[in-house]
């Protein structure tokens, strides 16, 4: 519970704490530095393009977040919806990483069992199954508990942010706009 409410509250602060310097760069920021939309130049990597895409992006969604206004209840009520089902999520994930090892300790043997690798192979598909309708539901309740409105503003941020942490605008330790907590606060989402 206590996790996953730290993981709600992290991503409140999203946009105080990350995207307060993106909105400094987009407005001119400090001299010396040029707003990501700007800085593409005509021979600049597809990756740095992409960098400065997701900034844009999360600038984008700064206001939508604030409207989403949420309360201490609701923020209460997300941190309980994210707990009810964490024992058997870590318990899934647990299991497919020990499928995948038995599986590619398998492929080393000479001459692998093909039925043992469908077994393990479905096994893993089931796990995953598991995870992906615990999702859903997570989801669902969610949106039952902010409206659509407020559910499809609150996806977008979520995957602005899972966008910016692949292309290394912030990762488990900080860097970029986000300090290390808040980092791995929100990597838990």
């Amino acid at each position: 519970m206590k996790r996953s409410l730290t993981a709600a509250l992290a991503f409140i602060l999203l946009a105080a704490l990350a995207l307060s310097p993106l909105s400094a760069q987009a407005a001119g920021g400090p001299p010396g530095t040029t707003p990501p939309a700007m800085s593409a130049a005509p021979g600049q990597k597809a990756g740095e393009k992409a960098q400065g895409k997701a900034r844009e992006e999360l600038l984008a969604l700064r206001k939508e977040f604030r409207d989403l206004s949420l309360s201490d209840q609701e923020i209460k009520a997300i941190g309980d919806i994210l707990d009810r089902k964490a024992d058997d999520l870590a318990k899934a994930q647990a299991e497919i990483r020990i499928v995948q090892a038995r599986l590619e300790r398998l492929m080393l043997d000479a001459n692998p069992s093909m039925d043992e690798i469908q077994k393990l192979v479905r096994s893993s598909l089931d796990w995953e199954y598991s995870i992906r309708m615990i999702r859903i539901q997570q989801s669902l309740d969610l949106r039952k508990l902010l409206g659509d409105q407020r559910w499809a503003t609150l996806q977008r941020l979520m995957r602005a942010f899972q966008k910016a942490r692949q292309l290394g605008l912030v990762d488990a330790k900080g860097g970029g706009e986000l300090p290390a907590a808040l980092a791995a606060s929100l990597g838990r989402l």
